[in-house]
C-alpha cells in the first residue's frame, strides 16, 4: 500500500494529521510526496513525511518533483531517490518489481 494525502491547507488547526491519513501511512510501505512550487514549503508536507519516517525507519519515501528542482527537496528526504513527474512511469515500474517480490 502507498500512502496518499490530499491535504492542501495551511490552517494551524489542520497541522494535526487526520486519523485516516495516519491509518493509511501506518498500513503502507511507501509514501509518495508530490513536491510542487506551492507544496514544497508547506508544513503539512514535513509533518506527514516526519510521521511516516517516525513510525518505521525503513519506510520508503519517494519525492516526486513537479516544477521544482532537486535543491528544493526538504532536508529530511534530501537523500531519497527522487523522480521528476515526467519520470513517474519509471517509479511505477520499480514499484511493480518490489510488489512482485
Amino acid at each position: 500500500m502507498i500512502a496518499i494525502s490530499t491535504a492542501v491547507t495551511t490552517s494551524p488547526k489542520r497541522f494535526a494529521i487526520p486519523e485516516e491519513i495516519r491509518t493509511q501511512i501506518k498500513q503502507s510501505r511507501e509514501l509518495v510526496v508530490l513536491l510542487t512550487p506551492k507544496s514544497v514549503d508547506r508544513p503539512w508536507v514535513l509533518i506527514e513525511v516526519g510521521a511516516a519516517w517516525g513510525w518505521r525507519k525503513e519506510y520508503r519515501i519517494v519525492p516526486v518533483l513537479c516544477h521544482v528542482t532537486v535543491d528544493a527537496i526538504p532536508d529530511i528526504i534530501k537523500g531519497k531517490k527522487a523522480f521528476q513527474l515526467n519520470e513517474f512511469d519509471q517509479y511505477l515500474k520499480e514499484l511493480q518489481k518490489r510488489v512482485k517480490k
